[in-house]
């Protein structure tokens, strides 16, 4: 009795794990400015997700906000906004959200950026279900390093919020 038991417990075990390893596991690759900050424009951030698992993710979809934040101001969850439609993604495949700052860029907030008083936030929600039926959900955030020049990789995980909320 305690072999078949045993033997139950193994089977299980690996059964879960082959669901594991197959299942669809969409993610933030990374986020970036679409172009530099400029003076009256309205800056543009974009985040890369990517579906690193073996089998399709469907019903993706994922709410983004880009926030120009005071270092005392907390995120709000969920952004209501940068909805996107439904969407299918299979195995290795990527997709792109690009979203808006919902005012144009100016002098105080370059300087608020440079001197640590403001925070450039690109931060969301991504939705999706796995070939099993079960959904996943995620909330993730970036914060802009003003200080790096190189436009694919100026904004650093925040140290919060990146967590599966199911």
């Amino acid at each position: 009795l305690l072999s078949v038991m045993f033997t139950g417990l193994q089977w299980w075990d690996s059964h879960r794990m082959k669901r594991l390893e197959m299942r669809a596991w969409v993610q933030r690759v990374y986020v970036r400015l679409g172009e530099p900050l400029t003076l009256g424009k309205r800056p543009v951030a974009e985040a890369f997700f990517m579906n690193a698992g073996k089998t399709p993710a469907s019903n993706v979809q994922s709410r983004i906000w880009l926030a120009l934040l005071t270092r005392e101001q907390p995120l709000l969850y969920p952004p209501t906004e940068g909805l996107f439609s439904k969407t299918h993604m299979g195995p290795n495949a990527p997709l792109s959200a690009p979203v808006q700052l919902r005012e144009p860029f100016n002098a105080a907030y370059m300087e608020g950026l440079v001197s640590g008083h403001f925070r450039l936030v690109l931060y969301g929600i991504l939705e999706y279900d796995d070939i099993f039926q079960q959904h996943h959900k995620y909330r993730w955030c970036s914060v802009y390093v003003p200080t790096n020049p190189r436009a694919s990789e100026n904004f650093t995980s925040c140290s919060e919020h990146n967590d599966e909320l199911e």
